[in-house]
C-alpha cells in the first residue's frame, strides 16, 4: 500500500519530541529536596512559594526560580522581566552572542493566550506557509489537546503515544507547583474524558517514516 505523501510536519514538542516531564520532575525533585536539606524549610511551604513564582511567569520551568523566593527573603524580579533584577544575560552567557542565536531556524511564537486544543493556530500555520492542507500531518502526545486539535483542523492526525506515561506522584507535584491555575487543572481533567479515536498511532517516533512519504513542499492550488 502506497504511503501518503507529507510535505510539513508539525509536532508538539513536550512529550512528544523530548521526555520533558521524566526530566522535569528528576531535577525539580531534586533541586527542592535539597533547597530543604539547606534552608530547613520544609518542601510543602517552598512548594507554595514556587507556585506563586510559576505563576507569575507563566511556566513550571523557570530558571530563577530560587532567587525569587519569598520564604528564601529574596525580592521579586521587574514586571515582564525574563532575569532577575539587575542579572544581565550577557553574565551568564559563555560564549559570544551570535552563539546564542537561531542559525537554521526560525523562531516564532503562538498568539498570546493561545492555549490547546486551538484549531485556529494551526490553521494559521499553514495559511503562512501556503501550504496544501491534504499533505500535512501533526504529531502530538495528548489525545484531546493534540490528536482532537488536528483533526478539528482537518489535519491528518497522528497520536505519539509513547508520551502519555506519567508516574501518579510526580504528576501531582507538578499540579502543586504548576502556574495552572484551579480553572486550568480541571479543564485539564476534563479534557482527559474526552473521547478521541486517532488515525495514527506510534509507540516510537521513528515509525513515521513507516506511515508516511515525505516529499517535497507542495504549495496549496
Amino acid at each position: 500500500m502506497a504511503k501518503q505523501i507529507c510535505s510539513l510536519l508539525i509536532t508538539d514538542l513536550d512529550d512528544t519530541l523530548w521526555d520533558w516531564f521524566a526530566i522535569w520532575s528528576a531535577s525539580f525533585g531534586a533541586m527542592l529536596a535539597e533547597t530543604a536539606r539547606i534552608s530547613g524549610i520544609p518542601e510543602i511551604v517552598l512548594e507554595q512559594e514556587i507556585k506563586v513564582v510559576h505563576q507569575k511567569h507563566r511556566t513550571s520551568a523557570y530558571a530563577f526560580v530560587l532567587e525569587e523566593l519569598l520564604c528564601e527573603g529574596q525580592g521579586r524580579a521587574a514586571p515582564d522581566h525574563e532575569l532577575p533584577t539587575g542579572m544581565t544575560a550577557a553574565q551568564l552567557r559563555k560564549h559570544p552572542a551570535a552563539h546564542y542565536q537561531h542559525r537554521r531556524t526560525t523562531h516564532r511564537h503562538t498568539p498570546e493566550g493561545a492555549i490547546k486544543p486551538n484549531p485556529d493556530v494551526l490553521q494559521a500555520i499553514i495559511a503562512e506557509m501556503g501550504c496544501d492542507r491534504s499533505s500535512v500531518v501533526y504529531v502530538g502526545d495528548n489525545l484531546m489537546k493534540d490528536v482532537g486539535m488536528a483533526q478539528s483542523a482537518g489535519f491528518v492526525d497522528v497520536w505519539a503515544e509513547y508520551g502519555v506515561s506519567h508516574a501518579k506522584e510526580a504528576y501531582a507535584q507538578l499540579v502543586r507547583v504548576t502556574h495552572w491555575t484551579p480553572a486550568d487543572v480541571a479543564r485539564e481533567k476534563a479534557l482527559t474524558r474526552e473521547i478521541v479515536r486517532p488515525t495514527h498511532a506510534i509507540t516510537d517516533f521513528a515509525q513515521l517514516l513507516d506511515l508516511f512519504q515525505f516529499g517535497p513542499f507542495v504549495v496549496r492550488s
